[in-house]
């Protein structure tokens, strides 16, 4: 029981803006925070990512929310994971396109090709010389 109060004090203390860390150290137990708290795995990319989002608040930023940073890695999980669903349909509809443009062609290059019968003589009854002038 006193886990689930102290991660829920953790959670809700997210809320409150807090300075973004100034030091490795610093760094480092403010990243392992929200690791906890928001269950990301703990490996280096997450800690790039929380890097990077870190790079990109603004110019004046020197208070924000840990909340700010769960929910923007959240939400990055969500996009890379939709990036690399659609990459995977993408490359599926240029395999099946090209497959079928393979199959055309090789159903075009096994057509027999139409042979021309040259015709020599007229059919019977047909006029070859004009005989009216004008």
């Amino acid at each position: 029981m006193n886990t689930v109060i102290r991660f829920f004090k953790k959670y809700f203390l997210h809320w409150i803006p807090t300075p973004l860390p100034r030091g490795m150290t610093e760094y480092e137990k403010w990243a392992k925070d929200l690791i906890d708290v928001y269950q990301f795995p703990d490996n280096a990319s997450v800690r790039f990512m929380l890097a990077a989002i870190v790079l990109n608040t603004g110019q004046t930023t020197a208070y924000k929310p840990k909340r700010y940073f769960g929910l923007c890695g959240l939400a990055a999980a969500s996009k890379e994971i939709a990036h690399g669903v659609m990459t995977q349909l993408k490359e599926e509809q240029q395999a099946k396109a090209a497959a079928e443009a393979a199959a055309q062609k090789a159903s075009l290059q096994s057509k027999p090709e139409a042979t021309v019968i040259p015709i020599t003589g007229a059919a019977p009854g047909a006029d070859t010389q004009s005989t009216t002038r004008a």
